[in-house]
């Protein structure tokens, strides 16, 4: 079990955070931010319906996993609302609605909302979780694991250009940073244990699961590019990262790029 998130989407920054989101009490709202700011996020997702394809790039650095995805996009608006819709492959869709002072995200029953109007360096959404999943192997109860996410994302650049490998994006884009300063308890049952003690010794107990990640939206679009390099600090299931070391067991990457259509 990789705690990490692997899939996003690019509707909303707010529904990367959704996506993190299990059973227990969760927190959600904007911080550091009058809603006044000179940086109108409603310029930043679609302003018309279409279809948008991702390609998708997972892995650590020498076993990367290709893939793709599509979804469609409508734009409705009337009077001061605009509704965004975006519909995946299986049929699932997630809201975005636009008034003239929040942005909402309506996505699996949760709503979570930020102010339009931002500046750069605002912090715009704050979410904290916590959550706990049983882990089995070979139909055994391996351990308890438990998750808390500290999720605070800011407004960190508006760029001209962006430009990773043979990816690049020109325009009016704006460079959210998402940084999940969490912690990952975890209890290997104590019947494990005992037959590798010594195996276990680094991975019982609370560790900080800190996990820096980078989003482009440009104008008009919504997300083109998200861009997550992790550091995990362990060869062992349940794994997790700490972005902030420079020594890693492994360097794990989840990139995701829009396809731009051909002219």
């Amino acid at each position: 079990m990789n705690i990490k998130n692997n899939k996003n989407t690019y509707i909303s920054i707010l529904l990367a955070a959704t996506l993190l989101v299990g059973c227990g009490s969760s927190s959600s709202g904007s911080s550091k931010n009058s809603g006044t700011g000179n940086i109108d996020l409603a310029n930043y997702f679609p302003t018309k319906d279409m279809s948008k394809t991702f390609t998708t790039v997972e892995g650590n650095t020498t076993d990367f996993t290709p893939g793709t995805y599509s979804d469609a996009i409508t734009v409705v608006k009337e009077n001061n609302i605009t509704t965004i819709t975006t519909t995946d492959e299986d049929g699932d869709n997630e809201k975005l609605i636009i008034d003239d002072k929040n942005i909402t995200q309506i996505s699996d029953g949760l709503n979570f909302s930020s102010y339009r109007h931002v500046n750069l360096g605002d912090t715009f959404f704050k979410l904290q979780d916590k959550e706990t999943e049983e882990m089995k192997q070979s139909g055994l109860d391996y351990a308890t694991v438990t998750k808390e996410l500290n999720l605070e994302c800011t407004i960190d650049e508006q760029l001209k250009e962006f430009k990773k490998g043979e990816h690049k994006y020109s325009g009016d884009i704006l460079k959210i940073k998402c940084i999940d300063n969490g912690k990952l308890t975890i209890d290997v049952n104590p019947a494990i244990v005992a037959l590798a003690p010594e195996m276990f010794k680094d991975i019982n107990g609370t560790h900080d699961n800190y996990d820096v990640s980078y989003h482009y939206f440009k104008k008009g679009m919504g997300e083109v590019a998200s861009i997550d390099d992790d550091c995990i600090l362990v060869s062992k299931e349940p794994k997790w990262q700490n972005d902030r070391e420079q020594e890693c067991i492994e360097k794990y990457h989840d990139y995701e790029y829009y396809v731009e259509p051909k002219k």
